[in-house]
């Protein structure tokens, strides 16, 4: 139930973003993965999978492969 009402604001506060951050497919992809592991574990899957994306970001900025303006 509790991943329901997070999936729901999750999805409400992405949809107010006039450019697309997420897609549907990730949101369902953390959604299930929350169903399979839990609150807690969804959590620090999501906090480590952030921080590798923006280390991959940062690296790709600073190395000019990518500007700012494409995220």
């Amino acid at each position: 139930m509790l991943n329901t009402i997070i999936t729901i604001v999750v999805v409400g506060i992405f949809m107010t973003f006039k450019k697309e951050v997420l897609g549907f497919g990730d949101i369902k992809l953390m959604t299930a993965l929350g169903l399979y592991f839990g609150l807690t574990n969804i959590t620090i899957i999501s906090v480590i999978a952030f921080l590798i994306g923006a280390i991959f970001a940062i690296v790709l900025l600073v190395t000019k492969r990518k500007e700012a303006s494409e995220y």
